[in-house]
């Protein structure tokens, strides 16, 4: 028996975000099971290559990161205990000692510098080489500190220390880069076990977890790519968390005999962005100031969202770093948006044209 628990997060203002379920076990059993389903299925098991959501929150439960971020958005230690820069452009990590892969491989300096150096490397095709190109090298001066240098002086702390998964460089370097995609090895807290392609992703826990053994037996992700489907299979049980909970389904799951809603902020942000590499209306200043004005997004976060969003100045969102409060909003003004068009050679909208190109199929 299992009650679950409905949990909206969300982001907007030109910020949109998900919600999801958990499933809470109530009394003892003999084996407890977590079973989540998102949109899509995980795009590939090399947690060195994509960056889409889907794929990071599996990649979350079966490897480790430097370090990461609480519930605040504050940076606290993970396999990195402490860090400082200790000159312009280097930037040292200091790791936690006794933590072993799946396999019993110990994770040092070593496994840090491959993971970097494997990302950079162009035959692993990685959509995570933005986090590392500032970083020149990576040195290893013990077994147990890391040393990051960088091509220039740079403000935040480089390779992005809370979203690379390190890997065990043994281990890949003797089965080589295609084994990886269908064959991982980490240190995070599920051990990985199964995987159908489109059907489920099945762990099972790790008892060797550095942190502890994890609160449940197994941990299964199973897609279900419908909104309304996921509704569904949450109420009836046959799934415990869910994501992407649309304002439309949410009432179904509020003050439910075994569901309840629930909401809090996300770092997630949804925008529009002009791709300024290209000749067009785009590189306009006072078009892109237009199209802010143009939009009412408070009216998006209410009539979309359902209320559970908020409207944010930047792309940053507040429990970000780097995130400035004194940088003020656009505000939902028509009449000045359309002044700006006229403005800038474009009154009335005449002869302004963009292609907008948006995801199309199950929300990640």
């Amino acid at each position: 028996m299992s009650r679950r628990l409905s949990a909206s997060v969300t982001a907007a203002a030109v910020s949109f975000g998900f919600a999801f379920a958990l499933a809470m076990p109530v009394g003892a059993a003999a084996e407890t099971t977590l079973t989540v389903s998102q949109g899509v299925d995980v795009g590939t098991l090399d947690p060195l290559r994509r960056t889409i959501t889907p794929t990071t929150n599996a990649d979350l439960q079966m490897f480790d990161t430097l370090l990461r971020h609480d519930t605040n958005g504050k940076l606290v230690p993970e396999l990195a205990l402490s860090y400082q820069r200790i000159a312009p452009t280097i930037w040292e990590f200091k790791l936690r000692k006794g933590v072993k892969f799946w396999n019993g491989d110990p994770l040092t300096s070593a496994d840090v510098k491959f993971t970097i150096e494997k990302i950079k490397d162009p035959a692993e095709l990685s959509e995570q080489v933005p986090r590392v190109n500032t970083i020149a090298r990576v040195e290893t001066p013990d077994p147990y500190t890391v040393r990051y240098v960088t091509t220039r002086p740079v403000a935040v702390i480089p390779g992005n220390p809370w979203q690379i998964f390190i890997v065990d460089a043994k281990y890949w370097q003797a089965h080589g880069d295609a084994y990886q995609v269908e064959h991982p090895m980490g240190s995070g807290p599920f051990v990985y076990t199964s995987w159908r392609k489109d059907e489920q992703l099945e762990m099972a826990a790790n008892p060797s977890f550095w942190r502890g053994k994890p609160a449940f037996d197994r941990l299964i992700f199973k897609p279900i790519p419908e909104a309304a489907s996921r509704v569904a299979a949450l109420r009836t049980g046959e799934t415990d968390v869910i994501t992407n909970v649309p304002a439309q389904y949410q009432l179904q799951l509020v003050g439910g005999r075994n569901t309840r809603l629930t909401s809090a902020r996300s770092d997630r942000v949804l925008y529009i962005g002009f791709n300024m590499t290209k000749p067009g209306p785009q590189n306009n200043k006072l078009v892109r100031q237009a199209f802010n004005y143009a939009i009412d997004k408070k009216a998006l976060v209410n009539g979309v969202l359902g209320g559970r969003g908020y409207v944010i100045a930047t792309p940053l969102p507040p429990n970000f770093v780097g995130y400035d409060a004194a940088i003020p909003a656009y505000d939902y003004d028509p009449a000045k948006a359309k002044a700006l068009l006229a403005k800038a050679g474009f009154p009335g909208g005449k002869g302004l044209e963009f292609t907008i190109n948006a995801p199309t199929g199950p929300l990640q």
